[in-house]
């Protein structure tokens, strides 16, 4: 996969330049950019290069310099299309570089601060070490209680589950 080839390269030079954070932050800006005109124009085989290294040159003027030749980069050997995918495998770079789980969490109803704060809590003491990123979801199909996913592994703490599990015991 070469997203993930590219996303390492990446890794690795924000490392060494100390700009993990920096590099994380723009790709989630470009991930907010939700115009297909915008993506179509910088993944067009049609568009000259320069003219869409200049669209970005303008776009994220902002940007550090060595992000922005990353992208001219991507321009270069037609792979922009892979931009959102290259930052989903950069996050994991992050995210394992800091010790970052991410847990979804889906709940029947919105938590309050002292849920959330009381769940975070639990959570980090099993993922020992971890820094937790908790998503939440409201799932109206759950009974009360929670459901917790974290890398594929599930724990359901919902009463429509209980229910079922009842059921088909009896």
């Amino acid at each position: 996969m070469l997203e993930k080839e590219y996303a390492k390269a990446l890794w690795e030079l924000a490392i060494e330049e100390n700009k993990s954070e920096l590099f994380r932050d723009y790709f989630e800006i470009i991930r907010e950019i939700k115009n297909e005109d915008f993506y179509a124009i910088l993944s067009s085989p049609v568009i000259n290069k320069s003219d869409k290294k200049d669209i970005i040159k303008n776009v994220f003027k902002k940007f550090d310099e060595t992000f922005v030749n990353f992208l001219y980069v991507l321009i270069d050997y037609n792979r922009f299309e892979l931009v959102d995918s290259i930052g989903h495998q950069y996050r994991k770079h992050y995210r394992e570089f800091k010790n970052i789980v991410i847990v979804d969490i889906y709940s029947s109803k919105d938590l309050n601060k002292r849920q959330l704060s009381e769940l975070k809590e639990t959570l980090e003491k099993k993922y020992d070490g971890k820094t937790i990123e908790m998503k939440i979801t409201i799932d109206p199909e759950l009974i009360g209680g929670l459901r917790i996913i974290q890398n594929g592994e599930s724990i359901d703490l919902n009463l429509k589950n209980s229910l079922d599990k009842l059921r088909e015991a009896m």
